[in-house]
């Protein structure tokens, strides 16, 4: 059985909203910012911008790894959320990674994940 993706954030204008008024955590190779959005019972949309001087099979990898743990620890719904990423996080471990992103994430939707 396959598991979906969430929902993501498409549009360009959607990105620069979260970003310019978002509230900012950041933790490990990541940088999470998230703000409530009019959606409030749909679940919670993700942005990805990852930055990787690796090449794209690299930079594909690392935005594998952070939705498969957002979709672990993601908030419940209501937000759009913008995960940044560097090339650390090729080398963190899964578990680690994990971990960061929860904590970020708690920390930008007060503990609502």
């Amino acid at each position: 059985m396959r598991v979906r993706n969430p929902p993501s954030l498409r549009s360009g204008r959607d990105f620069r909203r979260v970003l310019e008024n978002g509230q900012r955590a950041s933790r490990g190779g990541l940088v999470a910012v998230a703000m409530v959005n009019s959606l409030p019972d749909e679940p919670s949309r993700l942005g990805l911008a990852v930055r990787c001087r690796r090449g794209a099979v690299a930079r594909n990898r690392v935005k594998r790894r952070i939705r498969a743990a957002f979709r672990q620890f993601g908030p419940v719904g209501g937000y759009d959320v913008v995960v940044r990423a560097n090339d650390r996080v090729l080398v963190t471990k899964y578990s680690r990674l994990v971990e960061d992103l929860g904590a970020a994430l708690d920390r930008v939707t007060g503990g609502g994940t």
